[in-house]
């Protein structure tokens, strides 16, 4: 597929930067058929009416940092890898967020779509540490103003680390948020493709450990 846009573009005398239609396709098909489909508007819907700082974690392949940036929000975005968009309220970091460069109490929403999970497992080559998503917390809980609001998404089911992500349950999502007060908390299935709620316990008994089956949506508010 990759090869057959290439030379498409050749034939037109087109010349994007390999990199960047290459991550294009990556966002597409991760946005489309993914967990991505419940994540995006779910966060988005939970995201302050007022003009906030924003700060969304591992936005490598996300437009979620523009679609926050358009809506008038002062977004900072932060990954191990570059980000290609720029918009005049983004501010990139291209750091380990477990490094993070950002002052205590500076922002009002943290978001982290699908990105806690893989923190710390060195899959993508970042300093392996197995307890890399509860330091990420911690990290969180520090960057975030008092009553500050943290979006959360991650993968669900029978609980598990593999070497690219962990799956939670509800014991080991609620004790990795134990310094934050929990108030939503939504579990989505899918199945055949399609993406439906689902009951807690349900989803408990499904196994995400080789593909992302269940994905839980949390709103955690730093007490």
């Amino acid at each position: 597929m990759i090869w057959k846009i290439s030379t498409l573009l050749n034939r037109f005398g087109l010349r994007i930067p390999e990199v960047f239609w290459k991550g294009e396709i990556v966002r597409f098909i991760t946005e489309s058929r993914s967990e991505r489909i419940v994540e995006i508007p779910l966060v988005l819907s939970n995201i302050p009416h007022k003009k906030s700082r924003i700060l969304d974690i591992g936005c490598r392949y996300s437009l979620l940092p523009i679609q926050l940036a358009s809506l008038g929000h002062e977004i900072y975005g932060i990954d191990i890898y570059n980000y290609g968009r720029k918009h005049p309220n983004l501010h990139f970091f291209r750091n380990d967020f477990l490094e993070s460069p950002f002052r205590g109490n500076f922002f009002d929403v943290v978001i982290s779509l699908s990105t806690i999970e893989h923190i710390g497992l060195g899959f993508y080559g970042e300093k392996r540490d197995l307890h890399g998503d509860k330091r990420a917390v911690e990290e969180v809980k520090r960057v975030l103003k008092p009553k500050g609001i943290f979006l959360l998404t991650a993968p669900f089911g029978r609980p598990t680390d593999s070497t690219w992500y962990r799956v939670y349950d509800k014991k080991r999502i609620t004790s990795l948020l134990s310094d934050f007060e929990i108030t939503t908390m939504k579990v989505f299935s899918e199945e055949r493709g399609i993406w439906q709620p689902v009951s807690i316990d349900k989803a408990e008994e499904i196994d995400s450990a080789c593909q992302v089956r269940v994905v839980i949506f949390i709103l955690a508010q730093k007490k």
